[in-house]
């Protein structure tokens, strides 16, 4: 069974282990991913075990992760780039809410560096936001070199990913 879906991995995962998942496919996906995962899995010669079926669904999962990746880090450096202006509170929130979301998913598929640059990222815009509301003390330069450090810090992970490897 090859099982699709837009829910996490751990979840679905728990509810079809022990029923011949043999691999897994995160949507979205295009025609070649697909196309891909059917030849992996009819190309098998043993039956895999449910911890090597998951380590693969992971693999896979990251893989995929990893080459979308890139086009989501460009709309927030687009994003950042709008949140300069002092004004702009809507895009630093536009900016926070993506830098969260990113990080928690580059954690969840083991990407440890990349979602600690995206934490430190989310972090020092979550505090600029209260700063404007009043409530935060760190300068906004300082707050601002934190974040070009983590996106500078990206851009080198990215560089260097291997589609088979965790950061």
């Amino acid at each position: 069974m090859l099982l699709s879906t837009g829910y996490a991995l751990d979840e679905a995962a728990q509810r079809f282990t022990d029923s011949g998942l043999a691999g897994f496919l995160r949507k979205p996906y295009d025609a070649d991913e697909l196309g891909g995962a059917v030849k992996r899995i009819l190309g098998r010669e043993h039956k895999a075990e449910p911890n090597e079926q998951l380590d693969e669904a992971m693999a896979g999962l990251r893989a995929s992760y990893q080459r979308k990746l890139p086009e989501q880090i460009e709309t927030l450096v687009e994003t950042l780039r709008s949140a300069r202006d002092p004004a702009a509170t809507q895009a630093r929130e536009d900016a926070r809410a993506l830098a969260h979301r990113l990080a928690g998913t580059s954690g969840s598929y083991g990407l440890v560096r990349t979602g600690a640059a995206l934490e430190r990222v989310d972090s020092a815009l979550r505090e600029m936001i209260e700063q404007a509301e009043g409530s935060a003390d760190t300068s906004s330069d300082e707050l601002w070199k934190t974040i070009d450090a983590s996106m500078h810090e990206l851009s080198e992970l990215q560089a260097n990913w291997n589609t088979d490897a965790a950061d």
